[in-house]
């Protein structure tokens, strides 16, 4: 988690740098920061503070984090995204790929840097992975490519499993399912899509699973998945 941080306060380090460097400064840089979840309960704080105390940034003496959370309610992240807007920070950290669009949609001027697990282009978030465009930057975890890897990992643990299930969201956007498609094609292995999208869904995808006889499970990273894990 703390890598992670560091790779995000590196980002929004870029857009800070200039204001830094000005001569006339009438406040310290402003980070607002969006959370699915609350700041009190988020695991990732913790290395969004260290983050910035690594390059320098100390809160509340050179820089000032401004947090919303929706506490784990989405209904919530719009008012927040515009409430942050108007708080006129100098860039917004948005944490999720159910978040960024909020803020994406708040703003068309400040810098935003995102922290998505979803494929950021075919969101429709950014143009394009090297020239992403508009006012947002970031980092995106999407593992498609190591889908093959997972399967062949399973394979070598469970030499006879010939049917997977693969329990996935698909309104989260990413291409794992159609990668694991395909390193199933090329083990000799089935696939058997176990759609959740939302918590509602587990107990008809496990229903799914035993009713056509999965042999193993491999599960999409998303944040429903965490969340219920």
């Amino acid at each position: 988690m703390r890598l992670i941080g560091l790779a995000v306060i590196l980002a929004v380090n870029l857009v800070l740098a200039p204001l830094a460097g000005e001569a006339q400064q009438a406040r310290s840089p402003r980070l607002g920061v969006l959370l699915f979840s609350a700041p009190e309960t988020d695991p990732n704080v913790a290395a969004l503070r260290q983050g910035p105390a690594d390059l320098g940034h100390t809160e509340s003496r050179n820089i000032t984090i401004e947090y919303r959370g929706a506490g784990g309610k989405p209904e919530r992240l719009r008012d927040l995204a515009a409430e942050l807007v108007a708080a006129k920070p100098d860039v917004i950290l948005a944490r999720g790929g159910d978040v960024t669009p909020f803020v994406r949609a708040a703003t068309g001027t400040i810098p935003i840097v995102m922290v998505v697990s979803n494929d950021p282009v075919a969101a429709g978030l950014v143009a394009s992975m090297g020239r992403p465009g508009a006012n947002v930057t970031g980092v995106t975890f999407v593992s498609s490519d190591l889908a093959a890897k997972r399967l062949q990992f399973l394979k070598e643990m469970a030499p006879r499993v010939s049917r997977v299930g693969v329990l996935w969201n698909p309104d989260h956007v990413d291409p794992e399912y159609r990668e694991t498609q395909k390193a199933a094609q090329a083990l000799g292995m089935r696939v058997q899509s176990l759609e959740v999208r939302n918590a509602g869904d587990l107990d008809a995808a496990w229903q799914s699973a035993s009713a056509t006889r999965v042999e193993a499970v491999v599960a999409v990273s998303s944040r429903l998945m965490t969340t219920n894990r």
